[in-house]
């Protein structure tokens, strides 16, 4: 079993949103996060499991809170779901998708 932990946090910076990410995205203070530069789901999910590790090409973003720490991931994105629907916030994924259109 992979060691790895997992985070449901809320952006900041006026955007909002909630997603899951690595614990490892998170800065020793958990105040900003990387993001990959990727407009898929399914790299984005690759990055979440760790196939695609961060770079230099990875954004940072502030990090208004973390709601939830787990190594499953499956009870990470049932934590998301919670988290958007009782903060009345979208997913990350979801605002990402609308806001980087290149």
């Amino acid at each position: 079993m992979s060691s790895s932990k997992f985070c449901v946090i809320e952006f900041g910076d006026g955007g909002g949103g909630v997603s899951v990410i690595r614990q490892e995205w998170l800065t020793p203070r958990k105040k900003h996060s990387v993001w990959p530069p990727v407009k898929v789901q399914n790299k984005f999910n690759k990055c979440l499991e760790g196939s695609i590790l961060p770079d230099d090409t990875w954004s940072s973003f502030t990090i208004k809170r973390v709601f939830y720490e787990t190594d499953d991931l499956s009870k990470a994105r049932e934590k998301a779901k919670q988290a958007e629907t009782e903060s009345e916030v979208e997913s990350e994924w979801g605002r990402a998708s609308k806001t980087q259109k290149n």
